[in-house]
């Protein structure tokens, strides 16, 4: 039977995943931005095989300010494309969002995607409309 996420056991660590980008851009030359894209890219693909993705799917992404959260934005990016409704939630004020990432953030941006900040007072719940 096939598990719900085929994942790595044990997950790899930060500084493996780090070695692994930095062995995939300087040996192969594929840039960091691409990394991503192709990061986000698979991980949107997977969701789509394994969900009937519709005008209806409301998805809610969590973001970082780490490179993880610029795969998380070209998800967000693809599920929208898809026609979900998207919310990212970033932990990460989006004006010290750096290189790569900031760059996802502004092409997720650019398609629609909505962001919201996380951890004030006034943001600490989901928008009505994202209420069950």
């Amino acid at each position: 039977m096939e598990t719900p996420l085929p994942l790595f056991s044990p997950l790899p660590t930060p500084d493996e995943m780090r070695l692994w980008d930095e062995t995939a851009s300087s040996a192969f030359g594929i840039p960091p931005l691409l990394l991503m894209e192709n990061a986000g890219r698979e991980a949107f693909l997977l969701l789509r095989r394994r969900y009937q993705l519709t005008e209806k799917t409301m998805a809610l992404v969590l973001m970082g300010g780490g490179n993880n959260g610029g795969d998380g934005a070209v998800v967000a990016r693809y599920l929208q494309d898809a026609g979900c409704q998207v919310l990212v939630w970033h932990t990460t004020p989006l004006g010290k969002l750096r290189g790569h990432v900031r760059q996802h953030v502004a092409m997720a941006q650019k398609a629609g995607v909505n962001f919201l900040p996380v951890g004030t007072r006034e943001t600490m719940f989901l928008p009505h409309e994202w209420r069950y």
